[in-house]
C-alpha cells in the first residue's frame, strides 16, 4: 500500500506504530515516516529498527559476534 499510494519523498503517518514495521518499510521504499505510540517499549523497538548503521558499525558488531 505504501508503494502504491505514495511517492518517493512523501511522509507517511503511522498513528499506532507498534513495533515500527511501517516506519521501516517506508524507509526502505524512500519515504519519510512519523510514528506515534504511547507505549515506551514500542517506541524503543521502532527506533532500533529504523536507526541506520554505517558499514563500519555493522562490521565491528559482526566481528564481536
Amino acid at each position: 500500500m505504501i508503494k502504491r499510494y505514495s511517492s518517493l519523498g512523501d511522509t507517511i503517518l503511522d498513528p499506532f506504530m507498534g513495533n515500527g514495521k511501517t516506519n521501516l518499510e517506508t524507509s526502505i521504499l524512500g519515504r519519510n515516516s512519523i510514528g506515534i505510540d504511547i507505549d515506551p517499549f514500542s517506541k524503543m523497538l521502532a527506533r532500533v529498527k529504523t536507526t541506520p548503521l554505517s558499514n563500519n558499525e555493522i562490521q565491528c558488531a559482526w566481528e564481536k559476534l
